[in-house]
């Protein structure tokens, strides 16, 4: 789900907010991260009987995220967007 420029610009605001500079764990980098202007969701599901798939008839969950990019080794970092959104609505 595409965010809207406020709701980008709060979230890239209070992420620089927290974290500073925002620098790679994988090789340091530091400048140029890209932050994408879209909601993820990482979904937890169960495998299926034989162990080979994800199955979703039971009950599954998701977290909903934002991720940035690494411009020099393409390391994607991801960011808890409720705990975000809390944060900038004062509910830390």
């Amino acid at each position: 789900m595409e965010l809207n420029d406020q709701q980008f610009d709060a979230i890239s605001s209070e992420i620089i907010k927290k974290a500073g500079l925002f620098k790679c764990p994988v090789c340091g980098q530091n400048a140029g991260y890209n932050f994408a202007p879209t909601e993820f969701h990482i979904l937890a599901g169960e495998r299926d009987n034989n162990g080979m798939g994800l199955s979703f008839g039971g009950q599954s969950t998701f977290l909903r995220v934002v991720a940035a990019t690494c411009p020099h080794c393409a390391h994607i970092s991801f960011f808890n967007l409720v705990r975000l959104e809390k944060n900038i609505a004062g509910e830390e």
